[in-house]
């Protein structure tokens, strides 16, 4: 049971009283975060598509909602990924026909008065996170540090696929009590711990293909244009937290997309 008063739920405080983050149906506020910034990039291209005023409306309502969940979860990366894919996607298509680039100017309009409202209505819970030097911050580097040095023990093939939580205690300058045993907190990092430099190397390797065949094949179309924003939202994702690499919901929304981006570049358009 969720409990803002309990150890080990996601929370911020605010004027010294605890308020639980928005978790949804997931494990942690974080992966909720994950799925949100997908919808709400998928609704933007939706929107942006839509030349009639009830298709419009119930986007922008759609879009106001997401946006909401996401700023409830206090993700501070799925909001820097949210803002990173929508200026790609809104700068990038106004390379479209006249049209379709009139539509894109009301959909960033409608974007900005929504992330408005959201901080207006949200600012005292969004000051508590306007920070890079907080205890989860502090956390990340600590953890990074603690990668870095099983990658210097097991360099070529690292200390085994999810093993590396097995390890911490073990190259941990300090003693961790049981909730600090986590793992490494960024994708790639955490990669390199379980199964090497190599195997990291081989990761790097899949996104960054993707995403070149994305940008080459490009050609103006908005869904290409979607799936680039899309994954540079994941990639931005993915150097803060585990979730893609540790978490069911995850690995399937990431490896889910990564399908769709291989047949989208595959398919002649």
């Amino acid at each position: 049971q969720l409990s803002a008063y309990n150890p080990g739920f996601a929370k911020i405080i605010v004027d010294q009283i605890p308020y639980v983050r928005g978790y949804g149906t997931f494990p942690h506020p974080n992966p909720l975060s994950a799925f949100l910034v997908t919808a709400i990039l998928i609704t933007i291209y939706f929107l942006s598509l839509s030349a009639t005023k009830k298709g419009k409306t119930i986007y922008s309502i759609l879009l106001f909602l997401n946006i909401i969940g996401v700023t409830v979860t206090f993700s501070r990366a799925a909001m820097l990924a949210v803002i990173v894919g929508a200026i790609i996607y809104f700068f990038g298509g106004l390379s479209s026909k006249k049209p379709l680039r009139t539509h894109l100017k009301s959909t960033a309009i409608i974007f900005t008065i929504c992330i408005i409202a959201v901080l207006i209505l949200f600012k005292p819970f969004l000051i508590t996170r306007a920070t890079i030097v907080d205890s989860a911050s502090l956390e990340r580097i600590f953890y990074a540090k603690v990668g870095l040095q099983m990658i210097k023990a097991n360099p070529l093939f690292g200390v085994g696929i999810g093993e590396s939580v097995l390890h911490m205690q073990q190259f941990s300058p300090i003693r961790l009590q049981p909730w600090e045993i986590q793992p490494v907190h960024n994708y790639f990092l955490l990669a390199a711990t379980e199964i090497g430099i190599i195997g990291a190397l081989i990761l790097v390797w899949i996104f960054i293909l993707q995403l070149w065949k994305l940008i080459s094949s490009y050609q103006f179309s908005l869904s290409n244009l979607l799936f680039i924003c899309i994954l540079v939202a994941i990639l931005i994702l993915m150097q803060f937290d585990h979730y893609f690499y540790t978490l069911q919901q995850t690995q399937m929304l990431l490896w889910f997309i990564l399908g769709v981006i291989a047949a989208q570049t595959k398919i002649p358009t």
